[in-house]
C-alpha cells in the first residue's frame, strides 16, 4: 500500500475518494467505525450513491483498491468489492474540427461587435464630459442619457 503515495498528487488523487467514502460512512445511522465492521451492505449502499460519472467511478475503485489491501476486511465485504465496476460511457460528443472552427469565429465575431460597441460608447461618453456636444443635441441626450 506504501507504493501507491508517492507523491502530492498520488497522495491527492487517493484522499478526495477517500474523504468522500469516509464522509459518507459518518452519515450512517451507525457509522462505521473500523474496517472490520465495514459490511457487503454499506459497501453496496455507498457504492449506489456514487454518480455514474468517471468521477463516481474513479471513487469506488480507488476506495476499494485501498480497502481490499486491508486483512481486517469480512470475506462477504471482501467479495462485495471485488465485484466488477462498469466504466461509464461518455455521454457528451466532442464539435468536429469544423464545428468547433465555425463556433470560435461567430464569438469572435460578437466579441469583436460587443467590443467596438463599448469602445465607441466609451469615446462618446469622454466627449460628452468634455462638453463637446451642445445642450440639447441628440448626441448631448445619449451621453446625458449614460450618466442617469
Amino acid at each position: 500500500m506504501l507504493s501507491r503515495w508517492t507523491s502530492h498528487h498520488s497522495s491527492r488523487y487517493f484522499w478526495l475518494p477517500v474523504q468522500a467514502f469516509t464522509a459518507y460512512l459518518a452519515t450512517l445511522d451507525a457509522p462505521v467505525a473500523d474496517l472490520d465492521q465495514l459490511t457487503a451492505g454499506f459497501w453496496k449502499q455507498w457504492r449506489l450513491s456514487r454518480p455514474n460519472t468517471r468521477f463516481g467511478y474513479r471513487q469506488i475503485t480507488t476506495v476499494r483498491g485501498l480497502l481490499l489491501d486491508d486483512p481486517r476486511l469480512s470475506t462477504a465485504a471482501r467479495e462485495a468489492l471485488a465485484r466488477r465496476v462498469l466504466q461509464p460511457t461518455a455521454k457528451e460528443v466532442s464539435f468536429q474540427d469544423a464545428e468547433f472552427d465555425a463556433i470560435v469565429t461567430m464569438a469572435q465575431r460578437m466579441f469583436r461587435a460587443a467590443h467596438l460597441r463599448i469602445t465607441d460608447n466609451a469615446r462618446h461618453l469622454t466627449q460628452w464630459r468634455s462638453g463637446a456636444f451642445t445642450r440639447g443635441s441628440e448626441a448631448w441626450l445619449l451621453g446625458e442619457g449614460w450618466t442617469v
